[in-house]
């Protein structure tokens, strides 16, 4: 009997020092912090002291900060994402979570560095597994972009052909006007030499009016060229036939190589506490 009460006894005394002692310690740490400055140290101060609410909320505070850097940043969700790992009681049912913070840091910054070590292979492959997704929505984008470029170079092809057609048609109207006019003008001055040398009262008006109606013809095609040289010029100036802008001026870059970016990382995966 006595014993069974000793053992009974070292058991509480074992229990109280590695499982009940442990507890109340980290339900002791001091989590307070000024909101308004959050910082990546007292977080991670917290974190080691296993108290993860704290660090979970100061890590969101920080976070909200707009003006912090993109290395920083990309640091808070790691540690986030340490935090809903070690805080979960199934890994299973905070693996979203956990990624996703992995998936923004590296957002955040592609070639995130942090403190990692290789003791937690979980942690690893869902690190490996943000990198693939970020990998596979770089691909996404490149195939957007390069849609996009497509698109526009098509449309310009389009604009082109149109130019071109309109150029020629405009140009085969101007040389005909031009033509013409030049015929005319010539009909012209022999209706006026017709009419200089006639006789016959009858035939000089008749030569007169001949006359006349091819001055009018001759400028109504000298006209009609004009105007086409005035409509060429204006669609020359209003819709240039010339190459577009750099298709890729105003776009972010979206080609980022994470094939080394995040190998260091993915292979020291878990924080030293």
């Amino acid at each position: 009997m006595c014993f069974k009460g000793g053992f009974v006894l070292t058991a509480l005394c074992l229990c109280c020092q590695f499982i009940v002692a442990p507890v109340l310690w980290a339900q002791r740490v001091d989590c307070s912090y000024d909101p308004k400055t959050p910082s990546l140290e007292s977080a991670r101060k917290s974190l080691k002291s296993l108290h993860y609410p704290c660090a979970e909320q100061e890590l969101r505070d920080f976070l909200a900060v707009n003006t912090i850097s993109p290395a920083l940043r990309a640091e808070a969700h790691i540690l986030l994402g340490t935090i809903y790992y070690y805080s979960a009681d199934n890994i299973m049912q905070e693996r979203d979570r956990v990624l996703k913070e992995f998936i923004d840091a590296l957002r955040a910054q592609p070639d995130v560095k942090h403190d990692l070590d290789t003791d937690t292979s979980d942690l690893a492959t869902l690190f490996k597994e943000a990198r693939n997704t970020i990998r596979e929505e770089n691909r996404q984008k490149q195939l957007a972009e390069q849609k996009r470029v497509g698109e526009m170079y098509a449309e310009y092809e389009k604009q082109h052909k149109k130019n071109r057609l309109f150029k020629i048609a405009t140009g085969a109207l101007i040389l005909g006007a031009t033509t013409g006019a030049l015929v005319v003008n010539s009909g012209a001055n022999d209706s006026y030499d017709k009419y200089s040398q006639a006789i016959d009262p009858s035939t000089i008006q008749s030569h007169y009016d001949d006359y006349e109606s091819k001055l009018k013809m001759r400028n109504i095609l000298i006209g009609a060229g004009l105007g086409l040289v005035a409509l060429e010029v204006f669609w020359f100036i209003a819709a240039p036939d010339k190459p577009l802008a750099n298709p890729h001026a105003n776009t972010a870059p979206v080609d980022v190589d994470l094939s080394t970016a995040g190998d260091h990382a993915m292979l020291n995966l878990t924080y030293r506490f």
